[in-house]
């Protein structure tokens, strides 16, 4: 299979300014924050706090550096300003106004499919990206309008690989705009190939009007962490890649298809700085909606 990495970043390194240490907590409760996505402005330089909220960012100078995670108001500051020490504000999603009504779980419709030999796939390297599908509206989806289960193609070399999902609403420019759901959508993908299925129907999301965006954020985190060799200039080198990787499907539209990198939302245009009309490579993914 192969497998797309966003960046070359696994085969050059870079000369090291200074080490940021830091622990992201609660800026209300200063309880620690998991799985902040963490980038350099406009570089491809990034990574993910651990369990305990911490991390560790490598800088050849002071940078602008953007934290996102979901609950959160995204913050952006200058490396110089980083204490031991960073405060995020919880932030309030604003919620589609909906009819209140008992589930029944009678009806499923299930949307989209891939078939399990998917042959390209989306791997990570070093630093934390989120790949985003979109999903369009279809009127027979108000026979089952919440969002069930999400089924994702994923393959993985490490037992019990950690990902998250973030649901988005579409923005005024099309591209992923505010967050549907205040909480993190955790999957886990086993070792090796297969479908990998996250419940969401505790959530209670209905399919948005406007369809959505499904984004799926690799985690830099140690139990995430495989390490192999390639052969660079005749001798072998360590690299390390971060499990797992998520099959793809194509795709016509640029404009179906982004990229969240150096800390910004791109199209796979505006990632490889081309005007071409080529196809694109989606997430390989399902939804199970139920009324």
């Amino acid at each position: 299979m192969k497998t797309i990495f966003l960046t070359l970043s696994l085969l050059f390194g870079y000369s090291l300014f200074g080490q940021i240490t830091a622990k992201i907590i609660d800026s209300e409760t200063s309880q620690n924050i998991p799985y902040v996505n963490i980038w350099v402005e406009n570089e491809n330089i990034g990574t993910t706090s651990n369990e305990q909220g911490k991390f560790i960012l490598n800088i050849d100078k002071p940078k602008q550096i953007i934290l996102s995670a979901i609950g959160y108001k995204r913050l952006k500051l200058n490396s110089n300003l980083i204490n031991d020490v960073i405060k995020l504000e919880p932030s309030t999603v604003m919620l589609q106004e909906v009819i209140v009504k008992a589930r029944q779980n009678s009806k499923e419709i299930k949307v989209s499919d891939f078939k399990n030999k998917s042959t390209t796939s989306f791997g990570c390297g070093p630093v934390p990206w989120i790949t985003a599908r979109y999903f369009n509206y279809n009127k027979e989806y108000d026979e089952a309008p919440f969002i069930k289960t999400i089924k994702i193609l994923t393959s993985s070399d490490v037992k019990n690989a950690k990902f998250n999902l973030r649901i988005h609403a579409v923005s005024k420019d099309g591209k992923p705009g505010n967050l549907i759901t205040n909480e993190n959508i955790y999957g886990i993908a086993k070792k090796g190939k297969r479908k990998t299925e996250v419940d969401v129907s505790h959530l209670n999301i209905q399919f948005p009007k406007k369809g959505f965006f499904l984004a799926f954020e690799w985690l830099i985190i140690e139990e995430n962490k495989y390490e192999y060799k390639v052969n660079i200039r005749g001798s072998k080198k360590k690299q390390y890649a971060y499990e797992p990787s998520i099959g793809t499907v194509s795709n016509n539209s640029q404009y179906d298809a982004f990229i969240y990198s150096q800390g910004k939302w791109k199209t796979f245009n505006e990632m490889w700085q081309t005007n071409q009309t080529i196809k694109h490579n989606v997430i390989a993914a399902q939804l199970i909606l139920s009324n």
